[in-house]
């Protein structure tokens, strides 16, 4: 018996090809800008609840946890930084996420989060925007100095 071969008739939906206007655009950038005002506190709760996860590094039965929670995090703030205009909490976040896929001993691990949490906080505090200008070099060359390699 030979089969019908039956043909989906269903129409594509309709491509909207519009150019996003001048007044979208600056809603879009209100918006952001008002999120922006709330990105500091934002921050420091979170290098608040990092420093709480830092602490459970060092329990054999709350490390893994710990762990979780601290990429979690540092994967959010890589993507906020940028967006909310500190580029650096970005470069230092990836850090954070390359520092927890190091073979360190949990005292090392510490220190190093400990470390990349600090600079974090220094930003903030600063208000280390963009490159950070002179603050934000000073502050990203005590993390290194701190952690003995390039924060990249």
């Amino acid at each position: 018996m030979q089969r019908r071969r039956t043909q989906n008739t269903a129409a594509a939906p309709a491509q909207n090809n519009s150019v996003i206007n001048a007044d979208t655009f600056k809603r879009a950038e209100e918006a952001v800008s008002k999120l922006s005002e709330q990105y500091r506190d934002w921050a420091l709760s979170d290098i608040e609840t990092l420093r709480g996860c830092v602490v459970n590094l060092s329990g054999d039965a709350t490390r893994d946890d710990a762990v979780a929670k601290i990429r979690s995090i540092a994967h959010v703030m890589r993507g906020q930084g940028s967006t909310f205009g500190y580029p650096l909490i970005t470069q230092i976040a990836q850090s954070i996420s390359g520092t927890l896929k190091m073979s360190l001993d949990p005292d090392d691990s510490i220190a190093q989060l400990t470390a990349h949490i600090d600079a974090v906080e220094a930003i903030i505090e600063n208000e280390a925007t963009g490159d950070g200008g002179d603050k934000g070099r000073e502050i990203l060359q005590s993390l290194e100095d701190k952690i003995g390699r390039r924060v990249d």
